[in-house]
């Protein structure tokens, strides 16, 4: 699940207007509070099989250059440093490159990793032989000048992949409760365009990609509804920023008990617990030579 509290919501737009600020960069600094509010690493565990189902389609080798886009705490870059690759992970948000760097040197694997925008990727062209990204780069505001800085920087005959959280599995739904109650929901873009199939075949149209793609899920389980909701409402920097934002208005409740509504009718678990089946897309794309 993602961060979708963007400036409309947090109302930082019309004040980093009138005192001059450039909007963008007060749009990136309120994606960096976001992601460093709750606890990512707690987060992160629970969507590390998609990472090394994405490491595995990659077919990455020895010698390769890999560029892991959003990388929060390695998910992608550690194991596919694994595997004897040469590694970058890209983070826009310091804290959460600090957990990862921690876990590369726990892992015993050597990875630069950097500070950086998804929308404005600081490499050169044809620099990665792989581009790879789980629910990281979907979350770019700018979805077509992202998925163009992909395909820049992926070398020809190179691969981009990419997993992001399709709009009617739970994450999905999720994020589109949060745009409905905090105002970000009317504008001509979701990040969950890139799981959907025609959505990412749009935001990549015009590059050439050879695209595939894959249906699949990542499975969490907690003791009970009211555990993983708990669990979100302490650990997502989304959520947590949202109680933040809704508990002085007297709204957190509401918001919260359709969260509640929501996992207990995605709910597969028949024994008290919450098993969940959380629906995300697999895209891979091959640049042409």
């Amino acid at each position: 699940m993602g961060s979708e509290l963007e400036l409309d919501s947090l109302q930082t737009k019309e004040s980093a207007m009138a005192v001059g600020a450039d909007v963008g960069d007060v749009r990136k600094q309120m994606e960096r509070l976001i992601w460093s509010a709750g606890n990512y690493p707690a987060v992160a565990q629970l969507i590390v099989e998609p990472a090394l189902k994405l490491v595995a389609a990659a077919a990455i080798e020895p010698g390769m250059s890999v560029l892991d886009v959003g990388t929060g705490t390695g998910n992608v870059a550690i194991p596919a440093a694994g595997r004897g690759a040469s590694v970058v992970g890209l983070d826009l948000t310091p804290k959460l490159l600090a957990k990862a760097r921690a876990r590369g040197v726990a892992a015993g694997v050597k990875i630069a990793w950097c500070e950086g925008d998804a929308e404005e990727l600081p490499f050169a062209d044809d620099s990665f032989d792989r581009v790879l990204s789980t629910f990281g780069v979907q979350f770019a505001p700018d979805q077509l000048q992202a998925a163009r800085e992909l395909v820049r920087v992926c070398r020809p005959g190179g691969l981009i992949g990419v997993c992001s959280w399709t709009p009617d599995g739970v994450p999905g739904r999720y994020i589109h409760l949060l745009q409905e109650r905090l105002g970000g929901g009317h504008r001509g873009s979701c990040s969950t365009d890139w799981g959907d199939e025609q959505g990412v075949r749009g935001i990549f149209a015009g590059t050439n990609l050879e695209l595939s793609v894959e249906h699949d899920n990542a499975i969490s389980e907690f003791e009970s509804v009211d555990d993983g909701l708990g669990f979100l409402e302490h650990n997502y920097g989304c959520a947590v920023t949202a109680q933040r934002m809704l508990d002085p208005r007297g709204e957190w409740q509401a918001l919260r008990a359709e969260i509640s509504d929501l996992l207990a009718s995605a709910n597969r678990a028949t024994d008290g617990s919450l098993l969940l089946a959380e629906a995300y897309l697999r895209v891979m794309g091959h640049k042409p030579r």
